[in-house]
């Protein structure tokens, strides 16, 4: 067998750097993960809520909510995520409290341009 790594000149694997932290380029940005940086991208390429055909329309809707006094109430329970046959994209985002998440959600995402983040992108409802 022949193998050929191509790695370019003076590169430096930044797993072996002093304080790294998977997820994070400090040349990018100190404090975030790299995904929260992408996660307008992230929203823009998963919605679909206007597609014509039905079949590949974004569907969303709320797993969880917050109370006014932060308690958090569940939406949807195991059985009923994991009951989804649907197959297709599964996306699980974390939304600013109190928001209501319906076909609205990546247009007021995409107005706010923060709070809304993406964290679970899958082809299994195992949310």
């Amino acid at each position: 067998n022949i193998s050929i790594r191509l790695i370019p000149r003076d590169y430096v694997d930044p797993r072996t750097q002093d304080g790294f932290t998977c997820g994070i380029d400090k040349r990018i940005d100190q404090d975030h993960l790299i995904a929260e940086c992408n996660a307008r991208f992230i929203l823009e390429f998963i919605d679909k809520t206007e597609d014509s055909n039905n079949q590949y329309r974004t569907k969303v809707f709320d797993i969880a909510t917050t109370t006014t006094n932060g308690k958090v109430v569940k939406m949807m329970d195991q059985h009923e995520c994991s009951s989804m046959k649907n197959s297709g994209l599964y996306s699980l985002f974390l939304a600013p409290p109190r928001v209501e998440c319906n076909s609205q959600t990546f247009n007021n995402a995409k107005e706010a341009g923060k709070d809304y983040y993406p964290i679970y992108i899958d082809t299994d409802a195992k949310f």
